[in-house]
């Protein structure tokens, strides 16, 4: 990995003077330094010029933070070093937890100065292994107290995801409102329980697709806060198990919904490749191939 620059620096656009800060200490040093620059890319979250720049990096640095958690192409960018075997240094610039799945790595708390954080950040870069993170996969069980109630609902959800993928509108509308009613009447949009993001995450694209059916058969899906609570939610999932095929491809769908499709077959064709190591089977494998087919032929 000799060709390869040390590494790229991921970070919300508020922190952009903090990262070239960073970037002037590493490049002292002699290290070979890269700076996310969001203007200088094409609206996609994740097009070929960024997956190249991480590809071509041996270590991701995450400069975190509430507006880093905020930003889908900073949650993009680590999610994308992960998936392409890169090791992640999070760098804390405030309070906000880290993504679940990184808060057992090593992380430099970049809110003290004493040891020198510069230095830290140094031995971090030059000593990070030519490897992922490793990370703790958890699996998001829900409540034993709604474990019963709930089994009616996912398998619904589960075959709203089939209507979609067959574009059976009628179908698709009919278990979605006798979907709103179990959940209504189990009040389950009013928890918070993080075991319940799946329901809250799909739920909301679903409602979203049905809502602007005619605008997406036109290829012109329409911006929409459901569509953000989706994104959000899909976000929050990977987080916790980001080697999920099921999540990884409900997130590309979002992706694709909002009109970035470089991004979108970034996550398909991601899912599709953790699919085949596992043998594993996921609703929309099938679609997913299609999908990524007509959109690798548009590139």
């Amino acid at each position: 990995m000799n060709h390869l620059r040390h590494a790229w620096i991921a970070h919300a656009t508020e922190d952009y003077r903090m990262a070239v800060q960073l970037a002037q200490v590493l490049k002292r040093q002699r290290l070979r330094i890269g700076i996310d620059g969001s203007a200088s890319y094409t609206g996609a979250s994740l097009g070929l010029e960024r997956q190249a720049a991480i590809g071509q990096s041996r270590v991701l640095i995450l400069l975190w933070s509430a507006a880093a958690y905020q930003s889908r192409d900073v949650h993009v960018a680590w999610l994308a070093a992960f998936y392409t075997d890169r090791f992640i240094v999070p760098c804390m610039l405030d309070v906000t937890p880290l993504p679940a799945c990184l808060q057992t790595t090593v992380f430099l708390d970049l809110r003290h100065s004493n040891p020198s954080p510069s230095q830290r950040l140094i031995s971090a870069v030059k000593g990070a292994p030519n490897a992922a993170n490793p990370i703790v996969q958890v699996v998001l069980r829900p409540p034993v107290a709604l474990t019963r109630s709930l089994e009616p609902i996912l398998h619904m959800q589960q075959d709203i995801c089939v209507c979609w993928y067959r574009r059976d509108r009628i179908g698709m509308a009919i278990l979605q409102q006798q979907l709103d009613s179990l959940i209504t009447k189990n009040s389950l949009l009013s928890t918070s329980d993080p075991r319940l993001a799946p329901l809250h995450a799909y739920h909301c694209m679903h409602s979203y697709i049905l809502k602007h059916w005619e605008a997406i058969q036109d290829c012109q899906p329409p911006a929409d806060p459901l569509l953000d609570k989706a994104e959000h939610g899909f976000l929050e999932l990977l987080a916790v198990t980001p080697s999920d095929p099921t999540i990884i491809s409900a997130f590309g769908h979002v992706l694709l919904l909002q009109r970035d499709r470089e991004t979108a077959a970034f996550f398909m064709r991601t899912a599709l490749a953790y699919a085949e190591q596992t043998d594993f089977t996921y609703p929309a494998l099938q679609v997913d191939r299609v999908t990524l087919a007509k959109l690798e032929a548009r590139s």
